[in-house]
């Protein structure tokens, strides 16, 4: 059981609804019970939400590719297992097998 419930979504409240359905649509992403617990503060779903414009100016400069792997790099040093396991998938879903990962010098410099 978590110490903060995610946030009641249907009685959210007209502003946090608003965030909510953008975020949905704008990041193509859903709600999970990590971002229903962060709506109980207009504020913090606001913040964490910035991630989403970052990853994207990310992938501008270094590609998608090594955009997913500089985060799941991140996300290990962080010892962050929630993110590890979220851009594993990505690496996954990508066709590649995160234990046996290919990559160049310049890559690894990275």
């Amino acid at each position: 059981m978590p110490r903060i419930a995610p946030k009641d979504l249907p009685n959210a409240g007209e502003q946090v609804q608003q965030a909510l359905t953008k975020h949905c649509t704008d990041d193509n992403a859903r709600i999970t019970n990590m971002k229903a617990t962060l709506a109980h503060s207009l504020t913090a779903f606001q913040v964490y939400m910035q991630w989403y414009p970052l990853y994207r100016e990310v992938q501008k400069i270094i590609g998608e590719r090594m955009s997913y792997l500089f985060a799941h790099a991140i996300s290990l040093s962080a010892n962050c297992p929630l993110c590890t396991m979220y851009f594993r998938k990505v690496i996954i879903d990508a066709g590649e097998t995160p234990e046996h990962l290919e990559v160049n010098l310049e890559e690894q410099h990275l």
